[in-house]
């Protein structure tokens, strides 16, 4: 039910996602994924300041990583204060309420912290100028390595690191030939929207073979959200 309510919200279909989102408050109505689902719902309905309260709350509780409900909330919750103009704030509440965020290299950090301090990193680039770039691109390369989470594995596509050191043409390879292949289509709030909408990122945009398989991507979308549609009309009529 978690990734069927997941898919769902991120599609805009929210009363089909509620009806999932009430099975896994069933089981738990105060699970990681539950809780994070509340998020996805909140991310649907453009409610940006409650997207911002229910992380922070997630933040707060220290909730387990579950589904990436952890790294997920640290992302959304970022990204929401961006979007309220509160970002310094909500750096400095991340970081008093875990100082491995400023010190990922601290004794016994948790991996969580690692893999969302790396997703902070991609919503701060804009943040930094080009002659910070290349520092930045191998801080991130350090932060990855001190946690041994694979880039190929992370939120974090080779790509943008690929990018930040000016490597525009390994960037737009490995983007065309690693990442586009991967899915048939992007939900509109994937981090990797995300990433392409960075400064950063422009030069990926740029490539021609790219621009046509991120139309793939919306063609996809498009059409996956016709299908489930009539499949959720279809059972309405059925009923």
């Amino acid at each position: 039910p978690f990734e069927v309510a997941a898919t769902l919200y991120r599609m805009d279909f929210v009363e089909a996602g509620d009806e999932y989102l009430g099975y896994v408050r069933d089981i738990d109505e105060n699970s990681p994924s539950a809780r994070i689902l509340e998020v996805e719902r909140a991310l649907a309905l453009g409610a940006t300041e409650t997207v911002q309260a229910l992380t922070r709350q997630l933040i707060e509780d220290g909730v387990e990583n579950r589904n990436d409900a952890f790294s997920s909330a640290v992302f959304n919750f970022v990204l929401a204060s961006s979007q309220l103009s509160q970002l310094e704030e909500a750096l400095a509440f991340l970081e008093s309420r875990y100082p491995e965020f400023s010190d990922p290299y601290r004794e016994g950090v948790p991996p969580k912290i690692g893999s969302a301090r790396a997703g902070i990193e991609v919503l701060l680039l804009p943040q930094y100028s080009e002659a910070q770039a290349t520092q930045q691109a191998d801080k991130l390369r350090v932060l990855l390595a001190a946690f041994r989470i694979d880039v190929s594995e992370t939120r974090i596509p080779q790509a943008v690191l690929m990018l930040l050191e000016n490597n525009i043409e390994g960037a737009i390879a490995h983007y065309r030939d690693t990442i586009l292949p991967s899915r048939p289509f992007r939900t509109l709030r994937h981090p990797e929207r995300i990433i392409l909408s960075l400064e950063v990122s422009r030069p990926l945009l740029e490539d021609e073979a790219i621009r046509k398989g991120l139309e793939v991507w919306n063609s996809g979308l498009e059409s996956a959200r016709e299908e489930v549609a009539r499949y959720l009309a279809s059972n309405d009529s059925a009923i």
